[in-house]
């Protein structure tokens, strides 16, 4: 099946960029990972207490487990009742995420040099919804930033990442520079946690290479909880949006309001995702284009993965037009425009 170059396409889409894992693992193969669970236990950092969480729940969100641990120590606090166990187990869940993520997360050195051609790629968009959790983005939109010299990228944390701003549409209008692309995680990012006095923050550094310790200081030091969504199937990564101001209000504000185009580089489209598709493929989206990794597939493999694509997107959208890209080609993400 022929694959666009984006060049070729690109003056089509310059409303909504959606971005999947497979945007990651084209930047470093650690994000290739199977799940965070799966590498905790891989690490021998899950307990037996807290695979009997996990299976209790049904689940593998970490963030959810923790949270119902606290909740659970906490009440028998409250009632007087003696219960080193649970906190044990929060204790350790919380280890075994902090370690997960140090030991799987690729530092910022190894992709720095991609952050140019990412920042270039998503400037020209009017805003990017990332669904990964991973800290690439939003080092790419400060690089952009300090490129471009000013606010050009906003992820719409205000009065010093303070709070998110509910009311972001003003923020659309540039400010200083030429443009502007707002930034939103719609299930949420390493940067964002829940804190149990403080409610939902966002944390920051001043210098990118240290915002990852920042991040796992703040993990460590406090009550805060993670908040990302990485894992689970649709409805339970509904649930967990539904329990955080910052994510119901990307999912039930930004993403409503998305486009007449979206661009999609890395996301499979897939069964475990299908509550972002019903929003990707709203009725007033009249263009989508998917990318296409080439490597290890034949034409024939090709042919079904556009296919099975079109037809899930054709059960919520009938009328917008489809086509695909090339991943790999000059322009899209971290691909260069030019060979130099």
């Amino acid at each position: 099946m022929p694959l666009a170059d984006w060049l070729d396409i690109e003056d089509r889409y310059d409303d909504t960029l959606l971005l999947g894992n497979g945007a990651s693992i084209a930047l470093d193969a650690c994000f290739s990972y199977r799940s965070l669970l799966e590498n905790a236990r891989h690490e021998g950092l899950v307990t037996a207490d807290l695979d009997t969480v996990f299976t209790h729940f049904s689940t593998t969100d970490f963030e959810h487990v923790m949270r119902m641990l606290w909740y659970s120590f906490n009440v028998n606090q409250a009632l007087a009742i003696a219960d080193l166990r649970t906190r044990d187990a929060y204790v350790a869940l919380r280890r075994a995420l902090i370690e997960t993520v140090r030991r799987y997360h690729a530092p910022f050195a190894t992709i720095r040099h991609h952050l140019d051609p990412i920042q270039q790629f998503m400037g020209r968009f009017d805003k990017v919804l990332s669904l990964n959790y991973d800290l690439t983005v939003y080092w790419a939109m400060m690089e952009g930033n300090e490129i471009r010299g000013g606010g050009w990228f906003k992820d719409c944390w205000v009065a010093g990442d303070a709070h998110f701003e509910s009311d972001w549409e003003f923020l659309e209008t540039p400010y200083g520079v030429a443009g502007a692309t707002l930034v939103f995680f719609p299930h949420g990012n390493l940067l964002f946690a829940s804190h149990p006095q403080r409610g939902e923050i966002k944390i920051s550094a001043g210098a990118a290479p240290s915002l990852l310790d920042r991040i796992v200081d703040e993990w460590e030091e406090t009550d805060a909880l993670p908040m990302f969504v990485s894992e689970g199937e649709s409805a339970q990564k509904e649930n967990a949006i539904a329990r955080h101001g910052y994510l119901g209000a990307v999912y039930n504000d930004v993403m409503t309001g998305i486009g007449p185009s979206v661009a999609i580089y890395g996301w499979g489209v897939g069964e475990n995702d299908e509550h972002i598709l019903k929003r990707i493929a709203a009725r007033r989206v009249n263009r989508i284009a998917v990318s296409v990794l080439r490597a290890g597939q034949t034409e024939h493999d090709i042919e079904l993965h556009c296919q099975t694509i079109t037809l899930r997107v054709r059960r919520y959208n009938s009328q917008a037009a489809i086509e695909f890209f090339d991943a790999v080609s000059p322009g899209a993400w971290l691909h260069p425009r030019a060979v130099v």
